[in-house]
This record gives structure tokens, C-alpha cells and sequence, in this order.
């Protein structure tokens, strides 16, 4: 996969693994039907601030920290944050917040 900004094709293949389920579906929440609905859905604000991690929904939601209809993601279970302190999420929060931080705006 190619994308328009450097390790985002990494960052989409590792979350779809998490996320891909509920989220594939092309449309407004369709965040994983594609490489390109990824970016224009969800690398952008509110979700992804680039350069500033700590403004990024998409990281308060994996933290279960989150604002508004969802708390966490996954909504069920353990959030995010939760498996990536228990060794089974697929990219660490710390990748998320160094390819956040990276981002141009």
C-alpha cells in the first residue's frame, strides 16, 4: 500500500487489524474501506491534529478517554490502551502519538 503520508499505510494496516471490523464499511465511519477513506476520514480533525497528538480524538477514543457517543474504542472489552498495555494490540500508543506528532498540518 502506498499513501500520501509517510507511515500512514503502516498505521492503517495495524489498527484495520483492531478496528477494520466495525470500521470497514465504505461511508462516514468507513474509516477502513480503504487506504484513502482512512485518510480523508480519519486523518483529519478532530480525529488526527497533526504534529499534535495530544488534540487527537482518535487517541483520547484507543485511551478510553474519549468525548461525545463513545468513550473507548473498542466500545466493548478492554479499550485500546488497555491490550496495547497487555501486549496484544498491533501498533503501540506510542507509535500512534510519534506518527501523530510527525504529521505535517
Amino acid at each position: 500500500l502506498e499513501a500520501s503520508v509517510p507511515g500512514t499505510a503502516t498505521i492503517f494496516q495495524g489498527l484495520a487489524v483492531t478496528c477494520g471490523g466495525c470500521h470497514s464499511e465504505e461511508g462516514a465511519t468507513g474509516f477502513f474501506g480503504s487506504l484513502s477513506a482512512f485518510e480523508s476520514l480519519l486523518v483529519t480533525p478532530p480525529y488526527v491534529v497533526p504534529g499534535l497528538p495530544e488534540e487527537s480524538a482518535l487517541l483520547a477514543l484507543l485511551a478510553g478517554a474519549g468525548a461525545g457517543d463513545y468513550s473507548q474504542m473498542p466500545p466493548t472489552g478492554p479499550s485500546y490502551l488497555a491490550q496495547d498495555q497487555s501486549g496484544v494490540a498491533p501498533i503501540s500508543m506510542d507509535t500512534l502519538v510519534a506518527w501523530i506528532a510527525g504529521l505535517q498540518p
